[in-house]
């Protein structure tokens, strides 16, 4: 059960876009992240959860899950620079 969370899609680069869902697991308590890659409407891949663990607040949570989509989305590219 999550006590706050809170989604958002970023549009990236090459029809990709990588949806952040940032969230608490107890009341005031630390944020983690799920982060999907979506392109053309369908995920792909597994959504990818926090591998680090917390963040202090929900706007790093959503940068990280961001930075680490935009990672997944390089790495299927078959590059390591985004232009985003």
């Amino acid at each position: 059960m999550s006590y706050a969370s809170h989604e958002q899609v970023y549009d990236y680069r090459a029809g990709y876009q990588i949806r952040v869902h940032a969230f608490q697991n107890e009341y005031a308590g630390p944020w983690d992240y799920r982060v999907q890659v979506i392109r053309h409407g369908k995920p792909e891949g597994p959504e990818v959860r926090s591998p680090d663990g917390h963040r202090d607040n929900r706007q790093d949570a959503e940068m990280a899950g961001r930075k680490a989509g935009e990672r997944i989305v390089d790495e299927l590219l078959g590059d390591g620079e985004g232009d985003a």
